[in-house]
């Protein structure tokens, strides 16, 4: 008899915290709440939080002149740490919904900004090497007297070096396999490029990786 009264009450506390706990879950709050929730969370780096913040602000007050920012605050936040394709999500979502906005040539800026700081290895990164290229050649094609484009440019000559570097090594590679037409190809695609590889210094690849390259 003791037992089950023993197990009685430990249910009566377990489903009395549970419905403590849901009944302490936020919802029904104005805007400014929410993104305000968004900004110190973003500050205080708890971005999981964060998003959560941002998905009570978009479903409460999905029409909301907070969410424009509050996306930009977030897609901030993400690049900060490290987070780069959350990043670009809330870039998209941004110029998916306000991409009629004047300040659109800044979206696309940060879109590329941390498409650019997620790429490590040219060796591995080959797609989104190309992806990020092509990317920049529409950026300066559609915004060419935007205030971002000295630095859109700057990561587009780095990303060239990159292209450059991988090109010719693939050629190398093809050399020493005997495949001379292939190496000739990506050696010619390597120079298409007007990089002097002579004066460029190449990445060095950590010994633990070189011996799977």
């Amino acid at each position: 008899m003791k037992k089950y009264l023993f197990i009685a009450i430990c249910s009566i506390f377990i489903f009395g915290a549970c419905s403590q706990k849901e009944d302490a879950k936020e919802y029904n709050k104005p805007a400014t709440y929410w993104y305000n929730k968004i900004v110190t969370n973003v500050a205080d780096l708890k971005l999981d939080q964060a998003d959560e913040d941002y998905i009570s602000l978009e479903s409460e007050h999905r029409n909301s002149p907070l969410i424009p920012n509050a996306l930009i605050i977030l897609a901030n936040g993400h690049v900060e740490y490290g987070q780069y394709e959350l990043a670009v999500y809330y870039l998209e979502e941004y110029a998916k919904r306000f991409g009629y906005t004047e300040n659109i040539d800044y979206i696309e800026f940060l879109k590329i900004r941390a498409k650019f700081l997620s790429f490590k290895d040219h060796l591995r990164d080959q797609q989104l090497l190309y992806d990020t290229l092509n990317n920049i050649d529409d950026y300066v094609l559609n915004y060419p007297n935007s205030p971002y484009i000295h630095v859109i440019k700057s990561m587009q000559s780095r990303l060239y070096m990159s292209k450059t570097s991988f090109e010719y090594e693939i050629g190398e590679l093809y050399d020493r396999v005997d495949k001379p037409e292939a190496s000739a190809y990506y050696k010619e695609q390597s120079s298409s490029h007007n990089i002097d590889m002579s004066k460029v210094n190449p990445a060095e690849t950590p010994w633990y990786k070189s011996i799977f390259e």
